[in-house]
């Protein structure tokens, strides 16, 4: 069974300040092991669970190689990468990670992957909405690893 973790932080502990835009805003490194078989890629999300306006879409990275068990921290934040990844836009309208920021009250952020059965087809742009209609029946397996903030 495909597991996400973290060794940046446990699944529902503190997401430390230097991957926050009160730190220095860099994706946490993250890996997963126990990838179903005929997974062709994955795809990353990672959302604000509770925030006051509704969830809000920290990262999207998808077409990640199947071959790949990790991304380090601070991922570049470009529309491209050279793994063949991709990011979509995320509610800031910019391309990889933004990192939390300190509220009241405290914050769950919630990182999920994806294990797909074929790569995505990318588009300019794109936006949670349209990767959720992407992996309408692409997915074999999804794992999920969650901080507070």
């Amino acid at each position: 069974m495909l597991k996400l973790f973290s060794p940046a932080f446990e699944d529902g502990g503190h997401i430390p300040v230097r991957h926050t835009c009160d730190g220095i805003n860099t994706s946490p490194p993250l890996a997963w092991k126990e990838m179903p078989p005929g997974c062709k890629s994955l795809a990353l999300v990672c959302k604000n669970q509770n925030a006051t306006s509704g969830p809000r879409i920290h990262w999207i990275l998808y077409n990640l190689p199947a071959t790949t068990s990790e991304v380090p921290e601070n991922v570049p934040p470009e529309e491209k990468l050279s793994n063949g990844a991709r990011h979509g836009l995320n509610d800031f309208r910019e391309y990889g990670y933004c990192g939390p920021w300190r509220s009241n009250p405290t914050q769950k952020y919630a990182f999920s992957l994806y294990a797909l059965r074929s790569s995505l087809v990318p588009s300019t742009q794109t936006k949670l909405d349209e990767l959720l209609v992407a992996l309408q029946g692409q997915i074999l397996e999804e794992s999920h690893l969650s901080g507070t903030y």
